[in-house]
């Protein structure tokens, strides 16, 4: 297979030194989960073309500091490039900011979260994976504003929280799922990315709550088999497992 991550937000230097680019956590995240996969990281941000949706066999579209909403023509590139692969059930995942884009480019709606920030460990119910009536969650890191508050039709919900009804959308027959958290972030550089905007945006004391959230290691593995089922074009009871550790969907 022949991934394409796309890069459409950069991290700080004074962090990337140490934890890479997105696209790079991204990788890293999923390389095992998909042996023999050729991962291509494209730059829309930095001036690389957006490619067609028929030049790879499947896209990840990345977090952003940028808004869906601003008006950039790599992001009306992006909002093509969603629909084109949707159409032609080429497979696609979007986090945080690509969460939201797929979202806007096939019908739904974002806009600024009435919770103001979210960011540090959240925990997500994961829908349609109850066993004997218990509901399975799955906890990853979070760092947004901005968050789909309309689901475009026939979008299904597999990941929820109270700050977030929609944190996690599957398009079914579309090949397409998106995650409002960012399950490439370890813990250390959602740490470092915490205290760096601490101030600007992040008020100091949400920073602090935010910061004390970090003591409980995200569920990586978890996200990394939903996101590479995605990819290889799993169906939604593929996607749910692998969010709730193997229970049933």
């Amino acid at each position: 297979m022949r991934i394409a991550v796309l890069e459409t937000g950069t991290t700080r230097p004074a962090l990337r030194e140490a934890h890479g680019n997105y696209p790079e956590m991204l990788i890293d995240l999923i390389s095992d989960e998909m042996p023999g996969t050729l991962f291509t990281s494209i730059s829309v941000v930095n001036g690389d073309s957006v490619p067609d949706a028929k030049e790879y066999d499947g896209y990840v579209i990345m977090g952003s500091r940028h808004s869906v909403h601003d008006d950039f023509p790599w992001i009306s590139a992006l909002k093509k490039l969603s629909r084109d692969c949707a159409e032609r059930a080429i497979p696609q995942v979007g986090i945080c900011f690509g969460h939201q884009l797929i979202a806007e480019a096939l019908g739904g709606r974002v806009e600024h979260s009435a919770n103001g920030w979210i960011a540090g460990l959240q925990t997500y119910s994961v829908l349609g994976s109850q066993d004997h009536g218990d509901l399975v969650t799955v906890s990853s890191l979070a760092y947004h504003q901005e968050q789909v508050v309309e689901a475009a039709a026939g979008a299904r919900v597999v990941l929820a929280a109270d700050s977030c009804p929609l944190a996690g959308l599957v398009y079914e027959g579309k090949n397409a799922f998106s995650v409002q958290c960012h399950p490439e972030f370890r813990t250390a550089y959602a740490s470092g990315l915490i205290q760096a905007t601490s101030g600007d945006p992040l008020e100091p004391a949400f920073a602090e709550q935010a910061l004390a959230t970090l003591t409980t290691p995200p569920h990586r593995q978890r996200m990394a088999r939903a996101i590479a089922a995605a990819l290889t074009g799993d169906d939604t009871v593929s996607i749910v497992r692998a969010l709730a550790d193997g229970s049933p969907a």
